[in-house]
């Protein structure tokens, strides 16, 4: 699997980072402009299996993700 995280529109893949932190750094120096911050609005993109995708959007942090009447 592959996490592609970046502010529109340059970013880093997690593989090249240590932690969240150090990705954290870097997503600072894109864009100066605006700090990040909690409020900081960032894209992800994950590549990886159909059987990885739907395990990691089961997880109970994506619960607020799915349509609600």
């Amino acid at each position: 699997m592959e996490v592609f995280v970046h502010r529109s529109p340059t970013g880093l893949v997690t593989s090249d980072v240590e932690h969240v932190a150090e990705l954290g750094e870097h997503l600072e120096g894109i864009f100066a402009a605006k700090p990040l911050d909690d409020e900081a609005e960032v894209n992800l993109e994950i590549t990886g299996t159909w059987g990885e995708i739907r395990a990691l959007l089961s997880e109970p942090c994506f619960r607020d993700i799915w349509h609600r009447d």
